[in-house]
């Protein structure tokens, strides 16, 4: 006996998932940045963008070692530090939807990212229980980073 819940369409769950962290990006202040690497995701697609991969150290000519750089943990090099060269495909990934949409794709990248990590995590549940896929879409959708927003903004839902 299966219950009327079951029954629905996961499209709709996946409608209602969208439509409530698409609620909870814009109350979060979208265009703030809260921790370094989403900052730094950031500011390296927007270099690119300008065909740049080292945001430029103004104090180069004081402090060589650019041990008092405002970028911690990017690489530096002797003009300046790239943002984040530690996963440098994910910068250049990001990038076009930066140039075309700006701050607003990055936040749309993050929010399709968990839907569909929500949606993979039904389709597996689905395999071993069709009654599986509702509680898994919602356990997939949560990932241990969705409520800070911060992995919104970079399209990294849960990884």
């Amino acid at each position: 006996m299966t219950s009327r819940i079951h029954r629905l369409p996961l499209l709709l769950d996946a409608a209602v998932l969208a439509l409530v962290l698409v609620v909870l990006v814009l109350t979060a202040s979208p265009g703030t940045v809260y921790m370094s690497d989403e900052g730094n995701v950031y500011l390296q697609a927007r270099y690119l963008v300008e065909g740049e991969w080292v945001v430029p150290y103004e104090f180069a000519d004081l402090d060589s070692t650019l041990e008092m750089a405002h970028l911690q943990r990017g690489l530096r090099t002797p003009t300046g530090v790239a943002p984040y060269v530690r996963h440098p495909l994910h910068a250049i990934l990001v990038t076009p939807v930066f140039r075309a949409f700006g701050i607003g794709g990055f936040v749309a990248l993050g929010i399709l990212g968990v839907v569909a990590t929500a949606w993979v995590s039904a389709a597996l549940g689905r395999l071993v229980d069709a009654r599986w896929a509702r509680p898994l879409f919602w356990t997939g959708s949560w990932g241990w980073r969705v409520p800070s927003r911060s992995m919104l903004t970079c399209g990294w839902p849960t990884a």
